[in-house]
């Protein structure tokens, strides 16, 4: 039986999902602490994301900007993001659950859908690609022509 690109796409995302949130039972730290540290940790990392991109080594930021682009191919790869997946799957309270874009909806006064995520969440990765590789191309160019 053959089966579509989707659904071996769905089966991958799941198994590492899974491999995951066993790992992480596995250290004995409450599930409701796991997400609140993992979901702690997704909110940080976009801005010191940034800061290694401005203030780094010119080799480690671009490190960085490739690192973050597999993390893009694998967001769109996976159909969404798998360190949410993981917080999701840890979360023991399913109805209270909070994906790390629901402020923004909050805070805009827009209706919290799975579709007004998937849209919102692809927008800021693209407004936040567009920034980070601008700023080491900026970084680059002025490394090989402007200093000497």
């Amino acid at each position: 039986m053959t089966q579509s690109f989707k659904e071996m796409r769905k089966q991958h995302g799941k198994f590492i999902v899974n491999k995951c949130v066993e790992y992480l039972k596995s250290t004995n730290i409450p599930s409701h602490v796991l997400a609140f540290l993992l979901k702690s940790f997704h909110l940080y990392i976009p801005f010191f994301h940034y800061l290694t991109v401005v203030y780094a080594p010119i080799f480690i930021s671009i490190c960085a900007v490739g690192i973050y682009w597999m993390i893009n191919f694998a967001f769109f790869y996976f159909d969404g993001c798998l360190l949410s997946k993981i917080e999701y799957k840890l979360e023991e309270n399913k109805e209270k659950f909070i994906n790390v874009v629901d402020p923004l909806f909050h805070l805009l006064d827009l209706e919290i859908t799975k579709h007004n995520q998937w849209w919102f969440t692809v927008g800021i990765i693209f407004s936040y690609t567009f920034v980070i590789t601008s700023i080491l191309g900026y970084r680059i160019f002025t490394q090989l022509f402007l200093i000497k």
